[in-house]
This record gives structure tokens, sequence and C-alpha cells, in this order.
């Protein structure tokens, strides 16, 4: 089977469709993109940051496959150079063992197209992609607050993966012995984490030149970190469109000594 890669656009539009409902026809809960132009962070003219979606087809032009590359600007090795992540792919190899070789192929094709490539989160498939084509895994902590134990215990699908342990989970929030045991845990490590800052907040709507001076002033800090100049924050988190983020200005003094961008959203079956 011979399997090209071409960049999303409006005349695939139908074939993306129906690769959608196939994939659905067969069990998955994948589906890839329809509309070509990314909702977040599309290319227009030429800007550091932006989305783009390819498709993986075969010879009868059915798409059977697709990813998106994001490319952005970081600062590594001492200078600022383009890097790119992938999200995705999705394959169809993934419901037909027919098209197994359809990841591999897209990964393939990301890597011709942009040699620096890196990708966060993705599920298992995609590790044992990245494993299996020989990829540094690298994992990373998730930083985590619970300030609604009983709710926490109930609804962590991450913890409840087996009946023993939703039994567990429901066990420890119904007798209060979870909830006490986490406001406990919190509590220690307020104490045992406790620094003093006399730092200030505000929540600003604004990109001014404050976040491009922060930039340069604490960019050498880091090994590697995404650019976060005045013009990548805008396209990144443009005012009044998605993502709906606070922004959140740290103030020591009457320098700015960082910035945080916020969401506040009741979530729903996300862990």
């Amino acid at each position: 089977m011979t399997i090209k890669i071409v960049e999303h656009s409006r005349e695939y539009q139908d074939r993306v469709q129906a690769f959608n409902r196939r994939m659905k026809q067969k069990g998955s809960t994948w589906a890839f993109y329809e509309d070509p132009i990314p909702q977040w962070n599309p290319k227009i003219g030429e800007q550091s940051v932006w989305r783009q979606y390819y498709l993986a087809v075969d010879e009868q032009n059915e798409v059977r496959g697709g990813y998106c590359l994001k490319r952005q600007e970081f600062w590594f090795g001492g200078r600022v150079q383009r890097i790119a992540s992938f999200q995705g792919p999705v394959s169809e190899g993934s419901v037909d063992r027919k098209y197994g070789l359809v990841a591999l192929n897209m990964l393939r094709d990301m890597l011709s197209r942009e040699p620096s490539l890196f990708a966060w989160g993705g599920g298992a498939q995609v590790t044992k992609l990245l494993q299996t084509a020989r990829w540094w895994i690298k994992y990373t902590p998730l930083c985590l607050k619970v300030c609604k134990p009983f709710r926490f215990l109930r609804r962590f699908r991450m913890m409840r993966t087996s009946n023993s342990r939703k039994w567990m989970m429901d066990a420890l929030a119904f007798s209060g012995i979870g909830c006490l045991g986490l406001k406990t845990f919190a509590a220690l490590e307020k104490i045992t984490h406790y620094a003093p800052l006399e730092a200030e907040f505000e929540i600003v709507k604004e990109r001014g030149d404050w976040s491009g001076e922060l930039w340069l002033r604490c960019r050498s800090s880091y090994n590697i970190v995404a650019v976060r100049d005045q013009e990548t924050m805008n396209l990144l988190m443009p005012v009044n469109e998605w993502p709906p983020v606070i922004l959140l200005k740290v103030k020591f003094g009457n320098q700015v000594i960082g910035y945080a961008a916020v969401l506040f959203k009741s979530m729903q079956d996300d862990f």
C-alpha cells in the first residue's frame, strides 16, 4: 500500500469526514480535524508560531490518518531556534491492521519536515510508537492540588482504573478517612515548603512591553524554553479569543518577576 502525506485543504474535508465515520464505526473515540484551518494558531503571514494539519492518503486518495505540527521558536543552545511539536497522530491503523504502518509513515514525514521535533502527551499508543522509533522518552510529573477531597476521590479516573480501586477510593471518600488524609497532607506540604515572598499579582489584559523585557532578562536561566515575548504571547493567547485564559502579572516592588496564564473551568471526565 502506498501512502503519501499531503497538507489538509478544503478538497479533503469530505474524505476526512468519511475517515472519522469509519473510526467511530470501528469503536475508536479518536477523530481528526475536518476544517483544514486550525481554530487556534492558524498560519497567517509570517509569524513565529503556528499550527498546520497534514493528512495520510492512499492510492484512492482516501484519508487514512492525520497529524498536526505546531511550529514555535525556542531558546536553546544560547540562541533562538525553531522547534516543532506534533499532535496526534490519528491513524486508521489503530482500528484496522491493514493500515498499521500509516502512523510510522506520518512520523517519518514529520521528521522530514521538522528534524527538531518533540511531542508531549498523546497516550499509550503514541508513546509505544516513539519507543519503537527509539525516541528519548521522558516522563513529566503531574502537579495537582486537591481542593475538594470527596469529589477528587469519587472522580479521579487515573486512580479508578479497576473495580477494586474504585471500591477503595469510594470507601476512602464516604468514610471520611481519605478526605482527612488529603487535608493533612496538604497542610504538611504548606508547612514544609512555606517560603514567604512579598510579591503581589494583578490581573492584566494587555501583553505590554513588560512581558518582552521579562523574557529577555530571564531566558538565559533556562537550558531550553519556548519563546515568551510579547508577540508570541499575543499569538498563543489572543485577547478576548480562545483560549479564555486569565493573565496574572507578578511583581516584587516595582519589578515584574513573572506571569502566569490560568484557566478557571469546571472539568468533566478529564482525568
